[in-house]
């Protein structure tokens, strides 16, 4: 996932530097509608975010998940194949965590099923050995992945949880890490309730 760095305020990056101005019209779907808010992290404390989004796989790939060459060309080569539309990453950070919610407008609502298992065991991948996975009873054919443990992905002591699904052809991802004292059972309902909720704001969007 792209990296989670502290900002001043809330700062927008579009990617799609030969898009018309409106922002309303050089995305099919305006970014602020594909991604969580901060209002949905209250347990963060003040938090700041990033938002970027781009209408390009390789900005995409290199500009917001800013993957190494041979995995971004992969990235790249296979968001071609699915149809890429758009992509959307919100970074957020707090002084007690950080969270992210990301977003791939595709072709289609089976090519959104299959990134999103993609996405999952990126996910998996990033968080290190240990992960446990578990269903979603309010998200149909969504993943959950929690980190129970602290590897050295991780800040030492921090717990995290996230939850990739696909509603229609938008793959969809949330993502809380709290710092301690804040437990997994307080870092795993909250992400779930943000995911919930993401879910219910796109359905239509992404039909």
């Amino acid at each position: 996932m792209a990296p989670l760095s502290a900002l001043a305020s809330l700062v927008v990056v579009f990617l799609a530097a030969t898009a018309p101005a409106s922002g309303e019209a050089r995305f099919a779907i305006a970014p602020e509608r594909l991604v969580a808010t901060i209002s949905w992290f209250p347990d963060l404390g003040q938090p700041e975010s990033r938002l970027r989004a781009t209408r390009s796989p390789s900005g995409w790939a290199f500009g917001i998940l800013e993957d190494p060459p041979a995995n971004g060309r992969q990235e790249v080569a296979r968001l071609k194949r699915e149809g890429f539309v758009e992509g959307v990453h919100r970074a957020i950070t707090g002084g007690k965590g950080k969270a992210f919610s990301g977003a791939l407008v595709l072709r289609t609502a089976q090519a959104a099923t299959r990134e999103s298992e993609t996405k999952a065991s990126e996910e998996q991948h990033e968080l290190g050995a240990g992960v446990v996975r578990f269903a979603l009873p309010t998200i149909p054919g969504g993943i959950g992945l929690t980190q129970p443990h602290s590897p050295t992905a991780l800040t030492p002591g921090e717990s995290r949880t996230s939850v990739v699904f696909a509603v229609g052809r938008c793959t969809l991802g949330v993502g809380l890490g709290l710092a301690p004292p804040s437990s997994q059972s307080a870092v795993q309902p909250a992400a779930i309730a943000a995911a919930v909720r993401l879910r219910k704001a796109v359905r239509h969007a992404c039909r």
